[in-house]
Formats: structure tokens, C-alpha cells, sequence
């Protein structure tokens, strides 16, 4: 198989960007897109991490989501 790119949003077999995307799917620590190429027909899965970065809770007195940053976090 010959490809032309590995880029996201792209395809490998043509270089187009006229992909039509399926539902995102989990797996793991990883996601991926399902696509169909408009232009080639191509289909293949678009593949990415997904990196841990922090949590956000409701705070009841800002009556909002917050984000916990490192300043909160009280010693045991």
C-alpha cells in the first residue's frame, strides 16, 4: 500500500481533506475517529491520546464548575 501523509484531517491515500467522520470511539487511553474518504473512498480510523490534565468539580458557593489548581490542594 502506497500512502501520501499521516497528518490528522487528512487522508493517507490521497492527501484530501474531504473526509466524512463517523462518532468518536474510546479506547483505553486513546480515541479514535472512524472516516470515509469523499474522494477515494478510502476508510480508516483517525487515531489520538488522551492526556490526564486535571479535574474540574462544582463548587457549591460559585455555583459554577471549578478547576482544581495546585493552590487548593491541602497537605495529609
Amino acid at each position: 500500500m502506497k500512502v501520501k501523509s499521516n497528518k490528522n484531517g487528512y487522508c493517507p491515500l490521497c492527501n484530501s481533506t474531504n473526509l466524512d467522520y463517523d462518532n468518536i470511539e474510546i479506547e483505553s487511553e486513546a480515541v479514535y475517529y472512524p472516516y470515509k474518504c469523499k474522494d477515494c473512498g478510502a476508510e480508516g480510523e483517525e487515531w489520538y491520546l488522551l492526556n490526564f490534565i486535571g479535574h474540574s468539580v462544582y463548587d457549591e458557593e460559585e455555583g459554577a464548575m471549578v478547576e482544581i489548581e495546585d493552590y487548593m490542594i491541602k497537605g495529609e
